[in-house]
């Protein structure tokens, strides 16, 4: 009874060992363009030019990214805008290193609700989230997604600004483990080697 109990304990040691050495927190670094297809009046986007550095918690989240800004103004007097203009977001990541491609593209759909006088856009993303792979530091994967805006709106005539922000969500890597880290799996596997071994031969007498 001893020996399994042992036996049980290495295995679960082993099991943890190996789960400790699959990292969930990623290192980031992006800046993000966007243009609006055919460059409609009274809506402009400005990037987040400057890079936005950081990293995901141990669960591989990053929430509430920075991703730019729309500032929109009021038509003059008896102009009527309708808003159908897809928009192209670029998520330009530094780090980690994307396989591939190094933008994240996302459509956004803006309507002018009223028509006329104060507006109301809504700027909706479709899709609205993306899986990246990467390959530097590390190799592994996270989901971004972006966040709609809607009920934008100038009804004080005032230019109005609102902000873009996003999400890295599910950051998984596949971390290079540490000489001492790989020691301590191959000396846990040894030792459920011999546990199962002891098993055995006592299980045969």
């Amino acid at each position: 009874m001893q020996s399994q109990s042992s036996f049980a304990k290495l295995v679960g040691l082993a099991v943890f060992t190996a789960a400790a050495l699959s990292a969930t927190v990623m290192p980031y670094s992006y800046t993000t363009t966007g243009t609006i297809a055919g460059s409609p009046a009274n809506i402009v986007y400005t990037p987040q030019s400057s890079a936005v550095s950081g990293s995901t918690d141990a669960s591989g989240n990053a929430l509430g990214l920075f991703l730019g800004s729309f500032t929109l103004t009021k038509p003059g007097g008896g102009t009527t805008i309708n808003y159908n203009n897809a928009f192209t977001l670029d998520i330009v990541f530094s780090i980690p290193a994307v396989t591939g491609a190094t933008t994240f593209d996302a459509l956004l759909s803006g309507t002018l609700v009223n028509g006329t006088g104060p507006s109301n856009v809504d700027l909706v993303f479709n899709p609205s989230s993306k899986v990246f792979n990467f390959t530097s530091p590390y190799v592994g994967s996270f989901t971004f997604s972006v966040d709609d805006l809607l009920g934008m709106d100038n009804s004080a005539g005032k230019p109005s600004t609102y902000h873009l922000y996003g999400d890295i969500t599910n950051a998984q890597l596949d971390a290079v483990p540490e000489p001492s880290s790989i020691f301590l799996l191959l000396t846990v596997m040894a030792g459920t080697v011999l546990a199962t071994r002891r098993i055995q031969r006592r299980a045969k007498s």
